[in-house]
């Protein structure tokens, strides 16, 4: 497994033990099979993830946020799964928070949300 990652300062430490490399944002997004997002909310990191990035992904790409909900921009989200710009997503924070009974990523087989156990194994049940 190859792994890359996108961050300000390289982490030499991550290159050694895992054979990591640093790329651009945009090399991320390109090459990933999957993205984890493990960053902070600022002004350069909200809505990062929106259609412009998801544009840039592999149609087989699965997107993994567990930082903060205003990292991905959910209506640009939804678009992408809804069109097949990505393959899949896995929610740890939504945007906004809490999210509303009738989002349509509640409906979706292709997402899970956590860390709701509910949301992955009861969404037809209402």
């Amino acid at each position: 497994m190859n792994i890359i990652y996108c961050n300000r300062k390289a982490n030499p430490d991550a290159e050694k033990l895992y054979g990591a490399k640093q790329v651009s944002f945009d090399e991320l997004l390109q090459q990933s099979d999957v993205i984890s997002v493990h960053s902070v909310m600022s002004k350069e990191t909200k809505e990062i993830f929106d259609k412009h990035a998801f544009n840039k992904m592999k149609p087989t790409s699965i997107f993994i946020n567990t930082a903060r909900g205003g990292i991905h921009n959910e209506k640009d989200l939804i678009d992408a799964l809804n069109n097949g710009t990505i393959w899949g997503a896995g929610l740890d924070v939504t945007n906004p928070e809490p999210m509303k009974k009738d989002n349509p990523l509640l409906e979706m087989e292709n997402v899970c949300i956590l860390p709701s156990y509910w949301f992955c194994n009861n969404r037809s049940k209402k």
